[in-house]
């Protein structure tokens, strides 16, 4: 846990002047301090900072910003800066649109035609578990397995 500041981060950058970029300042929360008293290290930079529920259960769709800077070793100003993700996907031109509906549904699973000769599921039928709703496949974004009932194990993965 932190308290995050907005600002307006103007920093010297390679000598060309001052570039005004959307970025925000994370610090400590007296309440939690880190266990070694850093918010960042060095190396960080460039870390995905995502945000927390209300209950303090990390989300994994929300992202807060990017590190990009803490201050330096003896400061007794804990702190560290993050770009706003909206600015950095404005300066490399990234753009965020989810899939059509049918690009999703084609990425699921297993694809009997991903090889030049087509490769159909194995047909394992004794000791296949069902799922939920019935089927004995379960499929995943690039592959689909079969659990074996008897082993709680996958029968094949393909």
């Amino acid at each position: 846990m932190a308290t995050v500041k907005d600002r307006q981060f103007d920093p010297e950058i390679c000598g060309l002047g001052t570039k005004s970029i959307g970025a925000f300042e994370i610090g400590p929360a007296p309440k939690h301090p880190a266990a070694d008293g850093e918010i960042s290290s060095g190396g960080d930079s460039g870390a995905a900072w995502m945000f927390r529920s209300g209950t303090g259960a990390a989300t994994i769709t929300v992202l807060a910003g990017l590190h990009f800077a803490g201050e330096a070793n003896g400061s007794s100003d804990e702190h560290a800066l993050a770009c706003l993700p909206q600015s950095v996907f404005e300066k490399l031109g990234v753009t965020l649109t989810p899939p059509a509906s049918e690009e999703a549904v084609a990425n699921v699973g297993f694809d009997p035609n991903f090889l030049s000769t087509p490769v159909p599921l194995p047909e394992v039928k004794p000791d296949i578990a069902k799922a939920n709703d019935g089927s004995e496949v379960l499929h995943y974004t690039h592959f689909s397995l079969a659990m074996r009932k008897s082993r709680r194990f996958a029968a094949w993965v393909a």
